[in-house]
């Protein structure tokens, strides 16, 4: 008589999460686009928020031309990913600020009081060569290449 033998293996898929900030330099009186491209997740996130720069609070998405533009794109399951995009306005765009995306996602245990927080450059430059506009062009241009040879 023989007896039959069954293995089961299960296997589970373990998605780590990370944020990626999409920088922009833009010339300044112009509109800037940044964005957070949030990886390794199974759902869409629970909540998307930006704040303001130094500690200036919650940007409220707003219609009018002058206003902040906040999109939160749906859940990509091909890529596992989600990203959020804020649109700077012209008024808010006169100098170099550093603005922060506030990611809650509860399937990676960033709930609301420990959200994820990633800052993102927002760059402005003028039209006109000064010293310091060739230094933040130079270092824009070392940071784009290291980021391109990054694996």
């Amino acid at each position: 008589m023989a007896t039959g033998y069954f293995e089961i293996i299960l296997v589970r898929k373990f998605v780590t999460s990370g944020v990626v900030a999409k920088d922009s330099e833009v010339l300044e009186d112009t509109a800037a686009t940044i964005s957070c491209v949030v990886n390794g997740l199974t759902k869409q996130l629970d909540a998307v928020t930006w704040e303001k720069p130094n500690s200036g609070g919650v940007i409220t998405h707003g219609t009018a031309l002058d206003d902040y533009q906040i999109a939160v794109w749906t859940y990509d399951p091909d890529h596992n990913s989600q990203t959020t995009v804020l649109t700077i306005p012209v008024s808010a765009n006169g100098a170099d600020a550093v603005y922060t995306c506030v990611i809650q996602s509860d399937e990676h245990g960033k709930t609301s009081g420990a959200e994820e927080k990633t800052n993102v450059n927002s760059n402005v430059f003028s039209e006109y060569l000064t010293n310091i506009n060739f230094t933040r062009m130079f270092r824009s241009l070392i940071l784009l290449l290291v980021k391109a040879l990054e694996p």
